[in-house]
């Protein structure tokens, strides 16, 4: 199969010129009124091309139904029409995607806000199977997939927000999961799960946000001996309530941090430190409220820092990341030509037409499309990193580094801009190498800082 590139993120010394066009025109995918309430990206026909799949519910004004569809990427940046794979829902919730029965086909877990957790089987070619429940039949809000426990087998997270209560269902493979535990239940509204690995101790970090009516917290999840160990990052009975948040190095110091939205129309980030040491909430300078939320943080214009983009008055804007934990204040218009019908419920990041760069994928109450952004074509590629060498591609367990130059650091990224690894060394070393065990198969990017200058490339673990 022709394999396409799916990395949604290259830090390179660029910049955009002040008088160009970063992003297109509006391009809808799904018709006006037609709800898209969650939507992930995969080449689900194995065609070279990666599709989109999606999921409505009743819970939005347009649509009476409970779908799980996907859109065909008939190529020119265009989509098919809606191809529907199950209604059999009550209140569909969101889609995620995961091989559960470890054929390597990515297939789909679907959490419905009334009967809990379900998967549908990829038989490839654009193919599906019929739903199958998975050991969690009550009310949840959110769920997250990832390696809880860190087996090598991606695990599911259950979020119930009525309840606010979390559940572990273990990924016993070939298909089995098993409801291991109630594992959380604070009395507080649980907004947003994420995984990653703050600590630098490859193991798998639960990220928990939360905004209940006393308390506000963000918590740090590890499983270790059969148990979640407990570390609150976050804690305060005063305002704001804490919505999403989202890991990664808004300093460029080599840790990641974890910034959250709120709901005072703000945004706060808390400081990795190392070492399990993190600031209190550090507010980031916004004007104008966007609803509660905002998209990223990530690097739309392609210099190394990462953005903020949020909604505001019928348009997605964004500013620039300084690198230093703040923002530009200048906002820079994304939807400048086309107004966005209705309230903006969710944008994504991803690189769709493969040209390097993060495209903005959102969906409202009443329209789903995106935006292209052009910021590789506009770029002027700064200091070109010294020749440098990664082995062996494939890789299994580990990865060597030889470069030419002495290396200052290095990080590297999964297929959707994440990142999962990285070092900085104090003495700079000409050879090093990256341990991958912690990583799931699958396509990833090394960027090697040497000096001034920045090179990344891209590898495949087995």
């Amino acid at each position: 199969m022709k394999q396409k590139l799916l990395f949604a993120f290259i830090a390179s010394q660029a910049f955009i010129g002040a008088n160009a066009q970063q992003f297109g025109t509006r391009t809808l995918i799904a018709p006006s009124a037609t709800y898209v309430n969650s939507f992930v990206f995969e080449d689900i026909d194995e065609d070279g091309d990666i599709d989109i799949i999606g999921t409505r519910s009743t819970g939005s004004v347009s649509s009476s139904a409970n779908e799980v569809f996907w859109y065909k990427n008939l190529g020119n940046e265009n989509f098919s029409p809606r191809t529907l794979i199950n209604s059999n829902y009550e209140d569909i919730a969101e889609v995620k995607l995961l091989d559960v029965d470890d054929d390597g086909k990515k297939d789909l877990v679907v959490g419905d806000s009334e009967i809990g957790m379900s998967w549908i089987k990829n038989l490839g070619s654009g193919f599906f199977g019929s739903k199958v429940g998975l050991p969690y039949n009550s009310y949840m809000t959110t769920f997250q997939v990832g390696d809880m426990n860190n087996d090598g087998k991606k695990d599911i997270i259950v979020a119930q927000l009525s309840g606010d209560s979390l559940h572990f269902l273990r990924n016993t493979g070939n298909g089995v999961f098993v409801y291991d535990s109630m594992f959380y239940a604070p009395g507080d509204n649980i907004y947003s799960l994420t995984f990653g690995d703050l600590d630098h101790d490859q193991v798998t970090d639960l990220i928990v946000s939360m905004g209940g009516t006393t308390i506000r917290k963000v918590i740090q999840f590890e499983y270790a001996n059969n148990a979640f160990v407990q570390t609150n990052l976050y804690s305060s009975t005063g305002s704001p309530y804490l919505y999403e948040s989202f890991l990664v190095d808004m300093d460029n110091d080599g840790n990641v941090d974890v910034v959250s939205d709120s709901s005072d129309c703000g945004g706060y980030w808390i400081k990795n430190f190392g070492n399990n040491v993190y600031s209190g909430m550090t507010p980031i300078s916004l004007t104008g409220c966007n609803n509660y939320n905002f998209a990223g943080p990530v690097d739309l214009d392609m210099d190394g820092f990462q953005d903020l983009v949020y909604y505001r008055y019928g348009n997605i804007n964004y500013r620039k990341g300084t690198g230093v934990g703040e923002v530009d204040p200048t906002l820079i218009a994304i939807s400048q030509n086309s107004t966005i019908v209705g309230e903006l419920r969710s944008t994504v990041f991803f690189d769709i037409d493969e040209d390097g760069d993060l495209d903005i994928f959102y969906n409202t109450e009443n329209e789903f499309g995106w935006f292209k952004n052009n910021a590789t074509d506009l770029s002027t590629p700064g200091n070109t990193a010294e020749k440098f060498t990664v082995y062996p591609n494939p890789a299994t367990s580990e990865l060597n580094v030889a470069s030419t130059k002495a290396i200052d650091s290095y990080k590297v990224f999964d297929n959707s801009g994440k990142l999962v690894a990285n070092a900085t060394f104090p003495i700079a070393v000409v050879d090093c190498k990256i341990d991958l065990s912690s990583l799931s198969s699958g396509f990833y990017f090394v960027e090697i800082q040497a000096g001034s200058s920045r090179e990344v490339k891209k590898f495949v673990k087995n």
